[in-house]
C-alpha cells in the first residue's frame, strides 16, 4: 500500500537524519540506525524485505518514486513543530 509505503519511509528519513545528526556528537553507532528501522518495520506490520520489495518497485517507477518522496516531504513538513516553521 502506497500509504503505508511514504509513512515508513517518511519514518526510516527521519531515524537516517537523527543517526547522522547523532554521529556527528559521537553518541551513536549503526546498529543503533539498524535497531530503529527493525522497530520502524515492527510497528508497521512490514518486514525488511516488504520495504525493500516496494523499494525497488518506486525505484523502476521513477515517476511513482518522485510523487512518494513529494507526499513524504509534505509530510515531514506538516509534522515540522510550530517554532520551526517560523
Amino acid at each position: 500500500d502506497k500509504t503505508l509505503f511514504e509513512n515508513v519511509l517518511k519514518k526510516i528519513q527521519l531515524a537516517e537524519s537523527t543517526f547522522k545528526i547523532s554521529k556527528k556528537k559521537k553518541t551513536s553507532t549503526e546498529e543503533l540506525l539498524a535497531s530503529t528501522y527493525s522497530e520502524i518495520y515492527k510497528k508497521n506490520n512490514i518486514s525488511e524485505l516488504d520495504f525493500f520489495t516496494s523499494l525497488n518497485f518506486y525505484s523502476e517507477n521513477p515517476k511513482e518514486l518522485e510523487e512518494v518522496y513529494s507526499n513524504v516531504l509534505e509530510l515531514l513538513i506538516s509534522e515540522r513543530p510550530i517554532t520551526d516553521q517560523k
